[in-house]
């Protein structure tokens, strides 16, 4: 299924754009670049497997509501978020919960500051510590780790796994765990 160019167009003042579930593949494909008085985007339950972020996003200054909520995103580059690195973004939160993120490259977040992030069952439980290390440079007010209920993925909280958010600036930190957590 594919937006033309003009799909958006004369919308100028749209606040919420909900794409859940549109088979959207990447961001660069979306005509979405004019709507600068956009204040929520979600595009969950897609199979986008980039959070690289075009350009345009460095204009989207009222976007509060980032959503990549049960994506195919299994890397976190340098780079690809550079377009929150620009401005002010203390109101942003971004949801990368139920992903299958297997790295996350250092630096990735450096620089960025955000109200919230949510990563709960985003991680393989092998490569959470790892990937929670990429972090590193973040401020953020709230930061979401752990699981869901109902969902397969199990995590093991054991010694040493969250040492990587020492480097991470943070008001609030919520750590859901549903199984016993290791001394």
């Amino acid at each position: 299924q594919h937006l033309g160019k003009a799909a958006f167009h004369g919308l100028t003042s749209l606040k919420k754009l909900v794409l859940v579930e549109t088979n959207r593949t990447s961001l660069s494909e979306l005509p979405i670049g004019h709507l600068h008085t956009l204040q929520e985007l979600n595009l969950g339950h897609n199979s986008i497997t980039s959070l690289k972020l075009p350009k345009y996003f460095t204009n989207m200054t009222s976007l509060r509501h980032l959503s990549f909520f049960s994506n195919r995103i299994t890397s976190i580059s340098r780079g690809d978020l550079d377009a929150l690195r620009e401005g002010n973004r203390l109101n942003l939160t971004l949801v990368l919960s139920l992903n299958n993120i297997k790295s996350i490259e250092p630096g990735a977040f450096a620089g960025i500051h955000l109200a919230e992030l949510a990563l709960r069952s985003a991680f393989e439980s092998s490569m959470m510590q790892t990937s929670l290390q990429g972090l590193a440079g973040l401020q953020v007010s709230r930061l979401i780790v752990g699981v869901f209920s109902d969902h397969d993925r199990e995590q093991d909280f054991e010694r040493g796994l969250l040492d990587g958010l020492c480097q991470v600036q943070m008001e609030e930190f919520v750590l859901i765990c549903l199984g016993d957590f290791e001394d």
